[in-house]
């Protein structure tokens, strides 16, 4: 059975850079053409994915996860593996 998502339609090309300036994240240059394809749990996560760390019970499966992208709180940060890039956010 194929899921069709009803709450937002995909667009063809998002990058990276334009995630990060809509969350106000200093430093977003380095990441100006890195295209994102989809947004992912953290154990369907592809290498061009960005997942979420949310509660710090998740992070076996973030260790195991394949997206190099990471949208986490500061305080959850510290589980994030440095081979994958962190995105911290308030909330």
């Amino acid at each position: 059975m194929i899921f069709v998502n009803p709450f937002f339609k995909k667009r063809k090309k998002v990058y990276l850079y334009d995630i990060l300036k809509i969350l106000s994240i200093k430093e977003i240059k380095l990441y100006k053409n890195t295209l994102i394809n989809d947004i992912k749990n953290l154990d369907e996560a592809l290498k061009n994915n960005i997942s979420f760390l949310h509660s710090a019970k998740y992070k076996d499966e973030l260790i195991s996860s394949n997206s190099n992208f990471i949208i986490t709180t500061k305080n959850l940060s510290k589980f994030v593996p440095n081979q994958k890039n962190k995105i911290i956010v308030n909330n």
